[in-house]
């Protein structure tokens, strides 16, 4: 947004106004549990660069990615008994980040010590908390009954991480607010009545639900491949979950038009939007599905059929950050009665920014 937005004061600040800053104090994911093992993996996080780790026995350990002897970073040393040694002046440091040897002398300088922090595995995700670490109650982390991941009868499979050149709110905007599925997908999910008809919103807590329903949608072609369905017109759900501030599950349910009560074929999409800095992001992608539960084929399948629709959200979300990051100044924007529960999840992360910024 324009610079005179982005440093105005918080109390300033339209409760609906453009999110142009990074809620700190909440749980983000950092990886895949699958990409966690002993082993250094760099990653930046919320504009840190962090190192990430497992001890031994499995224990995981997220650490500031810097010796604060010369700012090294660690990740480009090695583990050693749990711990990091730096490789530029040998320093090692406990998985608390204590330093606990300085190769070149016996004592061992106060301050020197590499910040850790707070983590949690849930299903297949690690999350951090880099904010407040007194605030890192587990508990906040958003339900897997929601995200899909280890519900009974549904199959899991990560999606390759991608880091997308547009922030965060961009990409939460994008998915939240499904009306530019008509035009920016090219009918691929459905044949032009999604954006004339308005979804069922509503909020509880942090939470955001849209529903859009039609007793009787033309299945368009990509979706009898993604369902795996041959009929021409179906039942179809499609429901949307915001956790603020990042995260996300799609559900969408084609049900059997000769038998309706039938348990349709779901397919669950887990999203967490990680600020990787102010203007790029983390994408982290779990879709969980109740149908070819049992065929490994088919997960390959899946993995790149979202690839290419997660392209062309790209496309759009990183035009718009290119337009945001180089007009000399923005029109005042305007928003469409679609925009609707786009406009809750902008006040609900307003509002943890501005509790985040009071004394």
């Amino acid at each position: 947004m324009s610079a005179a937005l982005s440093k105005a004061a918080p109390e300033s600040r339209h409760p609906t106004a453009f999110v142009d800053r990074i809620v700190r104090n909440a749980w983000y994911v950092s990886a895949f549990r699958s990409e966690v093992g002993q082993a250094l993996l760099p990653r930046k996080i919320l504009g840190q660069p962090i190192v990430m780790y497992r001890t031994a026995a499995g224990r995981l350990v997220a650490m500031r990615d810097s010796c604060p002897h010369r700012f090294m970073p660690l990740s480009r040393g090695r583990l050693y008994k749990d711990g990091v040694r730096c490789m530029y002046h040998g320093a090692l440091y406990d998985e608390t980040g204590k330093c606990i040897e300085v190769p070149s002398q016996h004592e061992i300088p106060a301050k020197c010590f590499v910040k850790t922090y707070p983590t949690a595995e849930v299903e297949r995700w690690v999350w951090i908390w880099m904010g407040d670490p007194d605030k890192a109650d587990p508990a906040l982390i958003p339900d897997k009954k929601y995200l899909g991941m280890g519900t009974e009868g549904f199959r899991s499979v990560d999606i390759k991480h991608r880091v997308g050149q547009a922030r965060y709110h961009l990409c939460n905007e994008n998915l939240i607010d499904d009306t530019h599925v008509t035009f920016l997908h090219m009918g691929q999910f459905e044949s032009g009545g999604r954006v004339h008809t308005p979804p069922e919103t509503t909020q509880i807590d942090r939470w955001v639900r849209t529903r859009w329903f039609d007793p009787d949608e033309k299945i368009s072609n990509y979706f009898k491949m993604e369902f795996d369905v041959d009929y021409d017109r179906a039942p179809r759900a499609l429901v949307g979950h915001f956790c603020a501030p990042a995260t996300h599950c799609v559900w969408i349910e084609v049900y059997d038009p000769k038998n309706p009560d039938k348990m349709p074929k779901t397919l669950r999409i887990a999203f967490c939007f990680t600020p990787e800095s102010d203007t790029t992001t983390h994408m982290f992608v779990c879709e969980s599905r109740n149908y070819r539960t049992e065929n490994a084929e088919w997960d390959e399948f899946m993995r790149e059929s979202f690839h290419m629709i997660q392209s062309q959200d790209l496309h759009a979300v990183e035009g718009i950050e290119y337009v945001m990051q180089n007009s000399h100044e923005l029109p005042e924007e305007v928003s469409f009665r679609a925009d609707a529960s786009v406009l809750r999840a902008r006040r609900l992360i307003n509002e943890m920014l501005d509790k985040e910024a009071a004394p």
